[in-house]
């Protein structure tokens, strides 16, 4: 069950003919527009219109699905309707079953959808058709609707009986994250409704010792908005924590979670990061703006454009599985879940493979966070109503409290950390005070490398400039409250998402090529679609930017040299490369 798909070792054609089809289908009926394909991403099950759907069942209208029981999550089923008068907008829902084990789509989203042209005999035939679709166990019954009346206007004709996971609780979400100190690392994972939950551990093959998990959740009341707190809930499951102590340096552990009174898992492994000395090599991970794809086509006409978290997922896992990895910092914008909970357990079910073997460090970006009336800086509302809330109960990160989304930690002979450039840093905020007096306290004997990121980035090619949460406004904002302390502190590297491109600068301060100062790359090429938006003109502070091509960046430390690598996902080959010296 560990063996995702998209690990098989081919790469993922990410331009679909027929998810294409689905675009320009969609332009031409006005669903979207161009610059909703190219521009801000909008989750398609936003253009499901719940307030307009009814329920009108059609005796001639059939669904059906099989396997009705499936094992575990990953597993795909066959969905096959007839529909006597076929139409080129008809599409087919999965939705998680509400109480009452049936679809009402007036209050619910389906978490995927697919149109019925996706076959071509459905309206070049007699009108019956026939698709897949890849289901993660999301702990509730699953049901298929078919669909007339497009997503505008949908009209239920008919429902499907329901596929059901053969255990509700299976152990799913498995992620690690470096503790508050280096001998504490915490695990993750989610389950429907086990009790005496723990996590057993040691430094042989079988694992010596126990501890009790702790559990939590979080509610649709919980969140600041909709989609998220109405046509977009749906229940997360139980979200066990539990952190691992006493962890000796250097050191591979091996762990199961689980339950006590249920199902334990498969037996997952990590190592220890060495005690923070300047001799230690670290390898890092690094990429934003990941997203997840979907492997069976469905929520086509915008989600395809995430479908490259495929191939950045498969390579970033062939350096893991080689050891050529030690720990994972995803730069803000992790699901695109925007409000539509059940796409966090797709993404945590794409990361598991390469989340439950290294630490998987976050920090929020503004589609986490930002949401009208919440802590968030801005006003927008790119969280889609979740105001940060799953982000910082899924991900427990070393913060100074759940809800205050900054955080250092010390890897080997690096010094990393992560700012929310989605929250205050404007003088006499918490957050800058926290940047200034930890910065203040890493010691560069023991970590002569300090790496500082955030998500949106402060040296930035982007004509994006109109209104305060735009590219332009937020890097001059950075600029003047946090750059003085890059300096200050002597941060070698700084690293960015947001703007979906890789763009590396100079060594630069004050918007000028500096000797010794702080190094900057936009790492926002994870998956999601690119931001086409350069300047006419490169600013002179900027060396390299891609604009073409998707993938992650490696990074790789010694005692007085920084290796930086961008490897793009289609083949592996890297494309930009510099080194740092100290």
């Amino acid at each position: 069950r560990d063996v995702r798909e998209y690990t098989r070792g081919r790469v993922i054609n990410v331009q679909i003919i027929v998810m294409c089809t689905f675009v320009a289908l969609l332009i031409v009926i006005g669903l979207i527009s161009q610059s909703e394909v190219h521009g801000d991403f909008i989750n398609p099950l936003y253009y499901i219109r719940c307030e307009r759907a009814v329920t009108e069942p059609d005796d001639n209208i059939t669904i059906s699905v099989t396997p009705q029981l499936l094992s575990e999550a990953g597993q795909w089923v066959n969905v096959t309707w007839h529909n006597p008068n076929p139409a080129s907008t008809d599409w087919i829902g999965a939705y998680l079953a509400n109480e009452n084990e049936s679809i009402d789509p007036m209050n619910h989203t389906p978490f995927k959808f697919q149109f019925t042209n996706v076959d071509p005999s459905y309206i070049n035939g007699n009108g019956t058709g026939s698709c897949r679709f890849q289901l993660v166990n999301m702990r509730q019954n699953v049901l298929f609707g078919f669909f007339t009346g497009n997503v505008t206007s949908p009209i239920l004709r008919a429902t499907s009986k329901p596929v059901t996971f053969r255990n509700p609780n299976e152990i799913l979400q498995v992620h690690l994250a470096q503790g508050q100190s280096n001998s504490e690392m915490v695990v993750v994972w989610s389950t429907k409704n086990t009790t005496n939950n723990t996590v057993c551990y040691g430094d042989l093959i079988a694992p010596a010792r126990c501890i009790p998990a702790d559990v939590s959740t979080y509610t649709a009341a919980d969140l600041c908005g909709p989609p998220a707190s109405t046509t977009g809930w749906s229940d997360p499951g139980q979200i066990i924590t539990a952190t691992m102590t006493s962890l000796k340096p250097s050191t591979r552990y091996y762990y199961t979670v689980g339950s006590k009174n249920d199902v334990m898992s498969r037996r997952f492994s990590f190592r220890t990061p060495p005690d923070a000395n300047p001799d230690a090599e670290t390898n890092i991970i690094a990429f934003g703006d990941m997203g997840f794809g979907h492997l069976d086509g469905t929520n086509a006409y915008t989600r395809y454009l995430e479908n490259p978290s495929l191939n950045t997922s498969r390579l970033i896992l062939d350096q893991v599985n080689a050891g050529k990895a030690d720990i994972v910092l995803h730069i803000g914008d992790l699901s695109y879940a925007n409000g539509y909970s059940a796409e966090w357990d797709e993404f945590l079910y794409q990361i598991e493979p390469i989340a439950s073997q290294v630490p998987y460090m976050v920090c929020d970006g503004n589609h986490e966070s930002d949401s009208p009336n919440s802590s968030s800086y801005y006003d927008g509302n790119d969280s889609g109503g979740e105001c940060g809330v799953p982000y910082e109960r899924r991900f427990i990160m070393p913060r100074p409290e759940t809800a205050k989304h900054w955080y250092g930690f010390d890897y080997g002979n690096v010094h990393v950390i992560m700012m929310s450039t989605e929250h205050d840093f404007t003088p006499d905020s918490e957050q800058l005070h926290f940047l200034d007096n930890h910065l203040q306290n890493v010691n560069r004997e023991k970590t002569p490398w300090l790496i500082f990121a955030g998500h949106r980035p402060m040296y930035i090619d982007s004509t994006s400039s109109e209104g305060r949460s735009a590219d332009q406004p937020v890097a001059s904002l950075l600029r003047q409250h946090v750059e003085p302390l890059l300096k200050k502190y002597s941060a070698n590297l700084a690293i960015w998402g947001h703007n979906h491109s890789y763009q590396r600068t100079c060594p630069v301060y004050n918007e000028t090529c500096t000797a010794g100062a702080t190094t900057h790359v936009v790492i926002g090429m994870g998956g999601a679609h690119h931001s086409n938006n350069a300047m006419p003109e490169t600013p002179s502070w900027l060396e390299f930017q891609d604009r073409q091509f998707w993938g992650y960046s490696s990074i790789k430390t010694t005692k007085s040299k920084l290796e930086f690598w961008y490897i793009r996902d289609t083949d592996g080959v890297v494309y930009d490369y510099f080194t740092l010296e100290l």
